[in-house]
């Protein structure tokens, strides 16, 4: 019961950044981004990681939670599952960096004229995983090469 709950604000959390990568619009994509003043992209990026934070922290408590739960239940192995595909997803939110480093990682993404129609939230996410180094140069290049491809018409 408890994860329905959490995934209801998850769900519209991700409807209201735009997970489907391409904007039809300028509504948060990297023209919307560079028609911001420095102070406004500021603002953006520290809700951004505010919001990013609190799912981050209310889905790794309950991540937790279960692990624990696990220990003592009779179906360890299916809660054990459950307990990490939660911790696994809180990964996905944590965007534990500095505000300012990423709004300029923004803007580098942004520079990339291929990239002026994909979402904010991939330009986020594409800084916040160069901040920490989580993949190789190769690697993030490729992500986003698959980000510009969603975008193409089908």
């Amino acid at each position: 019961m408890k994860t329905r709950f959490y995934f209801a604000p998850l769900f519209l959390l991700l409807l209201g950044t735009g997970t489907g990568r391409a904007q039809s619009t300028n509504a948060g994509n990297g023209v919307w981004w560079d028609s911001l003043s420095a102070d406004s992209k500021s603002h953006f990026v520290e809700g951004y990681v505010a919001a990013m934070r609190r799912v981050n922290h209310v889905l790794h408590t309950d991540c937790m939670d279960r692990k624990n739960a696990a220990k003592s239940s009779a179906d360890t192995n299916a809660q054990l599952s459950e307990a990490i595909n939660l911790c696994a997803l809180a990964e996905f939110f944590d965007f534990e960096t500095d505000a300012h480093k990423l709004a300029d990682g923004a803007d580098d993404f942004y520079k990339d004229s291929r990239n002026t129609r994909l979402a904010i939230d991939s330009a986020m996410q594409y800084a916040r995983d160069k901040l920490k180094g989580k993949m190789s140069d190769k690697q993030l290049e490729d992500e986003v090469a698959e980000w510009r491809r969603e975008m193409l018409p089908h």
